[in-house]
C-alpha cells in the first residue's frame, strides 16, 4: 500500500492551521483585537469579466470597528497591464466575524469581496501559523516587505501559499506582468507598504496578519560588558499578568558566549540579567499557557562611534578646473579630513579584532562568483561563461554587447547544445559600414553579418534573434551584459557584467563578475528590446535553425 506523504503533510499542516486560527483570533491571547483592515491586489481580467488575486493581506487591529465595509480604492483608476488584464488595488475594513466566515471560504476555495466572487489559485497551501520578528539590528525576514509594520512588536501569520504562480492564462512570460505590477505598487504608491519585487513567492498568496501589542520588552545595556536589564510591560487592557518564560542568549563569533533565563508573573518587571557577554544579544519572550512567543529580537549594542569630520581652511586656495578656452568651469574648497571617536576606541581588542576577520570572511564568502583575466586566457574567460548555462534550467540567454559581431555569437553562445533561445543587442559600432557619404549603412551590415552566419555555421538548432541599435532606434549603450534567464518567472535571472566586449574576453585585464541588482538589467534589457524588435533594427532570426 502507497502513501502518499504530500497529501498527508498537506491535511495535517491544514489542521493545524485552522486550530492556529482560532488560538490567534482569540482577545488577549496577542493583543485586544476589533477590526480587520484588507488591502487586495487584483487582476481585472476584461474576458472573463472577473477579479483575479494577485496578493491579499488580513491585518488584524486594535481599532474599533465602524460598521462601514465599503471598498476604497488606492487607485484612482485600472492600470493596464496589456489589452486582456488590468489591476487595481482596494482597502477595507471588515469585523472579526465577517474575518472568519472569509477565513472559511477561503479554505473551501471560494473568495468573496462585496459579494463579488475573486478568483484564487486552485494550488493553494494552507500553512500554520508562523512567528514573524520584526526589523532588528542585525537582519531581517523578507516577509515583513509584504505585512504591514507593527512599531509595538512582532507578528503572526497564517498563509494560504500559491503553488501555481499562475495568474495570467494567455501570457508566456508571467514575470514581465509581474513586474509592471510591482514596479508600479513600489514607485507610485506610498499608502502601503508591499514590496512584492522583493518576495515573488508570495505573489498569488493570501495572507491573515496577528500584530503582537500585548507586552512590549526593551534591554538596557549595564555598561560593564556581561549583564544588561531587560523590562517587561503589559498592554494596558490586559488585567492578569501572564506566565511568561524569557529566554537570553549571547553569541559571538558563531558561538554561544552566554546564557540566561527567567520567569515572571507581573503586569511590568524589570530582570537584571548576568550573562557573561553583551555580543548579539537574542531574547525570547513566550506565553507558557499557550506556547506563542510574544517578543524576539536580536540586539546589537552600540559601544563605540567613529565619526568624521571636514575642517575647512580659511583663505585657502582652491582647486580649480578649467574648460578648453581656459575658463574656470568648477572650484573646488580644500578642507582637512578628522577622525574622532565615542567610546571603546581600542583598535586591537579581542572583539574588534574577530570582528574585523568576520567582516573579510562574509565579503570574500558572497564576492566568489566572478573571473580575473590578466591577458592571454580568452579560452578560460570564455569557459568560465560557458559553463554557467548548464547552472540552471534556462528560458533563454540574452547577450548585450554595443560590438556584438557573429563570431562573438559562435565564441560564448553556440556552445550551449540544447536549443535554448538566444536574443542579442549589438550597435552599430560592432562593425561600422561608412557610405560615401560618411553615414551607417545599416543594410550593408546586415548582409555581412548574414554572409558569416551562413559560412561559418549551419546554425544547428539554434533559436535566436540578433537585433542591433542604431541612428534613432533605441538609445545607446556602453556596458556589456551576460543574462542568464531561468525558466522559473519568479526566480533572479543571473546577470554577469563581462567588463569587457565578447570580442575581447581573455585577452586584456578585465573581470567577470556576478552583480547584485539582475532584475533591473534584464527589465532595462527588455525596454531596448522592445524598442528594436523591428524590421530596421533585425540582423537575423533563426528558429530551430531554420533562418525566418
Amino acid at each position: 500500500m502507497e502513501v502518499d506523504f504530500d497529501i498527508d503533510a498537506e491535511k495535517s499542516k491544514r489542521e493545524n492551521a485552522l486550530k492556529d486560527f482560532n488560538l490567534l483570533i482569540q482577545s488577549c491571547n496577542l493583543g485586544f483585537y476589533q477590526s480587520v483592515e484588507f488591502v487586495q491586489i487584483f487582476i481585472f481580467d476584461r474576458n472573463l469579466k472577473k477579479s483575479i488575486n494577485f496578493f491579499s493581506l488580513f491585518t488584524f487591529s486594535e481599532k474599533e470597528y465602524n460598521g462601514n465595509e465599503s471598498s476604497e480604492f488606492l487607485t484612482d483608476k485600472l492600470i493596464k497591464i496589456s489589452d486582456r488584464y488590468s489591476f487595481g488595488i482596494i482597502r477595507k475594513t471588515f469585523s472579526i466575524e465577517n474575518i472568519k466566515r472569509i477565513f472559511s471560504d477561503i479554505n473551501n476555495g471560494k473568495f468573496f469581496i462585496d459579494e463579488d466572487e475573486c478568483i484564487i489559485s486552485d494550488k493553494l497551501y494552507l500553512l500554520p501559523k508562523t512567528f514573524v520578528p520584526k526589523m532588528n539590528q542585525k537582519n531581517s525576514p523578507l516577509l515583513n516587505e509584504v505585512i504591514k509594520p507593527n512599531y509595538w512588536g512582532d507578528n503572526y501569520i497564517i498563509e494560504f501559499f500559491d503553488e501555481k504562480k499562475i495568474i495570467f492564462a494567455d501570457c508566456d512570460n508571467q514575470r514581465e506582468y509581474f513586474d509592471k505590477v510591482c514596479n508600479y505598487v513600489n514607485s507610485s504608491l506610498k499608502t502601503i507598504s508591499i514590496n512584492l519585487s522583493k518576495v515573488y513567492d508570495r505573489i498569488g498568496n493570501i495572507i491573515f496578519q496577528f500584530p503582537i501589542t500585548l507586552y512590549k520588552t526593551s534591554i538596557e545595556s549595564s555598561r560593564d560588558s556581561v549583564s544588561f536589564i531587560i523590562k517587561n510591560e503589559a498592554h494596558p487592557r490586559l488585567k492578569v499578568a501572564k506566565n511568561l518564560s524569557v529566554i537570553i542568549r549571547t553569541t559571538f563569533d558563531d558561538v554561544i558566549s552566554g546564557f540566561f533565563s527567567y520567569e515572571i508573573n507581573e503586569l511590568s518587571s524589570s530582570q537584571y540579567c548576568n550573562v557573561g557577554d553583551d555580543n548579539f544579544i537574542e531574547t525570547t519572550v513566550m506565553d507558557k499557557q499557550t506556547n506563542l512567543i510574544l517578543h524576539y529580537s536580536l540586539l546589537i549594542l552600540m559601544k563605540k562611534i567613529c565619526y568624521g569630520m571636514n575642517i575647512g581652511l580659511q583663505n585657502s586656495e582652491e582647486r580649480i578646473v578649467k574648460d578648453e578656452n581656459s575658463a574656470i568651469k568648477k572650484s573646488y574648497s580644500q578642507f582637512i579630513r578628522d577622525y574622532s571617536f565615542v567610546g571603546k576606541s581600542d583598535q586591537n581588542s579581542y572583539d574588534d579584532l574577530i570582528s574585523r576577520r568576520n567582516i573579510n570572511n562574509d565579503i570574500l564568502k558572497h564576492s566568489d562568483d566572478y573571473f580575473v583575466s590578466k591577458s592571454d586566457d580568452r579560452k578560460n574567460a570564455l569557459n568560465f561563461l560557458i559553463k554557467k548555462f548548464s547552472a540552471i534550467d534556462l528560458k533563454e540567454i540574452c547577450l548585450w554587447d554595443p560590438y556584438l559581431s557573429p563570431q562573438d555569437i559562435f565564441d560564448l553562445l553556440y556552445p550551449e547544445n540544447t536549443g535554448v533561445p538566444f536574443r542579442c543587442i549589438g550597435s552599430n559600432c560592432v562593425k561600422r559600414i561608412i557610405t560615401d557619404n560618411n553615414r551607417f549603412d545599416f543594410n550593408e551590415l546586415k548582409e555581412n553579418f548574414l554572409n558569416d552566419f551562413h559560412r561559418f555555421s549551419n546554425n544547428l538548432n539554434v533559436t535566436m534573434k540578433f537585433l542591433v541599435q542604431h541612428g534613432d532606434y533605441g538609445r545607446k549603450f556602453h556596458d556589456r551584459f551576460l543574462i542568464l534567464v531561468p525558466i522559473d518567472d519568479t526566480a533572479l535571472p543571473v546577470v554577469y557584467s563581462l567588463g569587457t566586449s565578447v570580442n575581447s574576453l581573455g585577452k586584456y585585464h578585465h573581470i567577470i563578475q556576478k552583480i547584485t541588482n539582475p532584475r533591473i538589467i534584464l527589465a532595462n534589457f527588455e525596454e531596448l528590446w522592445h524598442e528594436l524588435d523591428n524590421g530596421n533594427c533585425c540582423i537575423v532570426e533563426y528558429k530551430r535553425g531554420q533562418e525566418c
